[in-house]
């Protein structure tokens, strides 16, 4: 995939999740949010596009053998597309 920068917004659920996580967790779901925002999707995390039966595109972000980062592309005013997490 093309290398972007992408603008990361996250939710309140996941965000709230990530307050109860250990600093080793957070700076490891923080790296993946890096490698996220650079659009650096084949290597460090994987992501693929989900087939589903809604008019949105969606993404699965693979952060470890369990954890899943559900997310989709849009526009943020005049930025450049964004990405929106979510667990």
């Amino acid at each position: 995939m093309e290398e972007h920068n992408y603008t990361l917004l996250l939710n309140y659920c996941l965000k709230r999740h990530m307050l109860g996580l250990s600093r080793k967790e957070k700076e490891r779901l923080q790296e993946k949010f890096e490698f996220l925002e650079a659009g650096i999707w084949d290597s460090g995390i994987r992501v693929k596009k989900l087939k589903g039966i809604s008019g949105k595109v969606i993404f699965e972000a693979r952060l470890s053998k369990g954890e899943r980062i559900i997310f989709t592309l849009g526009k943020y005013g005049s930025r450049q597309p964004y990405t929106f997490g979510g667990l």
